[in-house]
């Protein structure tokens, strides 16, 4: 778009006067494309940063249902040969729960993964491998947790100390038969995994975790859960008497009864820290970022560094890198519809922000994951999946001249941002398939009331609502409501959502979108989503996050509707 309109303003100014000096502004560096050494259908790449290398992981499948795990350095320009960490059927193989890799301060390096762990998807342990010889070669060591529960264990941060590597997890020991929340837990892992502790005792579910060392100690970062469901950014760090109380990054206000699947990202030296992270607070798109010059104990005013412009709204999945002159690079994902791009971006401590450089074409499904970032000399390497028949890996080297500090600002609009599909409007074109694999829209059930549900099974909130939703059916049906639950999940079959539908007696239909192209139509971004639809097809109601059985703002809608 820069370029364009770069074009059409040099056709439509006249040239300057005969004998006027002229300036031009020398290009700037582009990045260069440096692809991890990664096999083709390859996902879920992470970077971490050391004095001499970056460290890279990603999965890879394997055959016959199995994935491996695969570790390579990036150093003097150029990619060690991979080294597989683990190779396994049980795998979680998960575009937003990805490994990662650390090194303490002895040299050992620490990595992690998911592992099923039962027959449900969301079942899986955080298990950990270590390595003293420099990653040639990988001892197991074990999950993280000591529960030994069916439940979801995952979205690790690994962390160097001194002379281990300290983990953050997301820990759903609660979560099964007691039906608690999901906690925030750390340990150490050296030789064998320390006792842990407990950190926060109600989190988000599926957002991940960030954590960075500081001359304070260390601090984690995650989204946190209010008993109202305010979902925003808390950080706790360990000081000399233990872990300090969890404190809120930036009061955005974001209240979702869903499931953001959209963490922070950290980056530290000495005592300063950047923060960056998603919120959809007031119904508007933006990623943000804060800094704090005391280790983390506060942060300064939140710094918008992308809202929606246009028809381009960002989408979160942000990461950062902290520069020596105390300014920071943030990348993310913005999208229009389906299509998207991994953006970077300077800013500043005081606000000020560089122009937004594009470093690569992605789609806005999930299997885009999470672009990663990472310094290395005078620049910052990005890596991201690229979407399409095969996915594949992608990295750049991007310098920093490529990313100045122009004193631009975000050109967003003011106030909040509304969806795509608004309420009052025609519903758009829904189609998706039957359990039976017959071809299924929306329109044709014009005449009836239609509560139009998209809906994953690795979604928590998703899960919980599923109930609801049957007493929904069971309610209504009869006044004319069809409730129509759309699976968007890419990894299972027809025969495994069916199985799964089965074991919980569904009453409702459940379609499916495996290519998620719903989602896009319908301006979804986070899960579930419920859109309600008059007899007319018109959009009368809208909710991102789950409904509960005594919403009285459904129920408004519901009775007016059905009337």
């Amino acid at each position: 778009m820069l370029v364009a309109l770069a074009a059409c303003k040099s056709r439509s100014e006249p040239p300057p006067p005969s004998g006027e000096a002229t300036t031009t502004t020398p290009p700037r560096p582009a990045p260069r494309q440096i692809d991890p050494p990664a096999s083709a259908g390859a996902l879920a790449p992470n970077l971490r940063a050391t004095d001499d290398a970056v460290l890279a992981t990603w999965l890879e499948p394997s055959g016959d249902g199995a994935h491996r795990l695969r570790f390579a350095r990036w150093r003097s320009g150029g990619w060690s040969a991979p080294v597989t960490i683990v190779e396994d059927k049980r795998i979680v193989a998960n575009w937003a729960d990805v490994p990662s890799v650390a090194q303490g301060g002895d040299g050992a390096l620490v990595a992690h993964w998911a592992e099923a762990s039962g027959g449900e998807a969301y079942a899986y342990d955080a298990v950990i491998a270590r390595s003293t010889d420099g990653g040639a070669s990988w001892k197991r060591i074990g999950a993280l947790h000591d529960d030994g529960t069916a439940t979801e264990h995952g979205f690790v941060s690994l962390l160097g100390e001194a002379t281990a590597v300290r983990a953050f997890w997301l820990d759903g020991r609660a979560t099964g038969a007691e039906g608690g929340a999901m906690t925030l837990r750390t340990a150490t892992v050296a030789e064998g995994v320390a006792a842990g502790e407990v950190i926060d005792d109600r989190v988000c579910d599926c957002c991940g975790t960030a954590a960075v060392a500081t001359e304070d100690g260390p601090l984690v970062a995650y989204r946190d859960r209010s008993a109202d469901e305010i979902r925003d950014i808390a950080a706790a760090r360990r000081a000399a008497a233990g872990w300090t109380s969890p404190a809120t990054v930036h009061r955005d206000g974001w209240q979702i009864a869903g499931c953001p699947v959209n963490g922070p990202a950290l980056a530290a030296r000495d005592r300063r820290v950047a923060i960056a992270w998603y919120t959809y607070a007031e119904s508007t798109h933006r990623v943000r970022a804060a800094f704090s010059d005391d280790g983390g104990g506060s942060f300064a005013p939140a710094i918008d560094v992308d809202a929606p412009q246009g028809g381009r709204s960002p989408l979160g999945r942000v990461s950062i890198a902290l520069l020596d002159d105390g300014s920071a690079v943030v990348g993310w994902l913005a999208s229009d519809r389906e299509d998207a791009a991994v953006l970077l971006r300077r800013v500043g401590r005081d606000g000020t922000l560089g122009a937004e450089l594009q470093v690569g074409a992605n789609l806005a499904g999930r299997d885009a994951g999470f672009p990663r970032l990472a310094r290395s000399g005078d620049g910052v390497i990005v890596a991201w999946t690229e979407p399409g028949a095969t996915l594949r890996l992608r990295a750049a080297e991007v310098p920093l001249a490529a990313l100045p500090l122009t004193g631009a600002v975000t050109d967003g609009d003011d106030g909040a941002s509304e969806p795509i599909i608004a309420v009052g409007s025609p519903a758009p074109p829904i189609e998706a398939a039957t359990l039976d694999g017959a071809r299924a829209s929306v329109a044709e059930l014009r005449g009836k009331v239609v509560l139009v549900n998209l809906w994953a099974t690795w979604c928590e909130p998703c899960r919980h609502e599923l109930p609801v939703l049957a007493t929904l059916h069971e309610r209504d049906t009869a006044r004319g409501l069809v409730i129509v639950a759309i699976n968007i999940d890419r990894k299972r079959t027809r025969d495994e959502v069916a199985q799964y539908v089965a074991r919980r007696k569904l009453p409702f239909a459940v379609w499916l979108d495996p290519d998620d192209r719903v989602s896009p139509a319908l301006g979804a971004t986070t899960y579930p989503v419920n859109v309600l639809i008059d007899r007319d097809g018109n959009v009368v109601w809208r909710r991102a996050g789950a409904i509960r059985a005594d919403d009285l703002e459904l129920r408004a809608a519901l009775d007016a509707a059905l009337r």
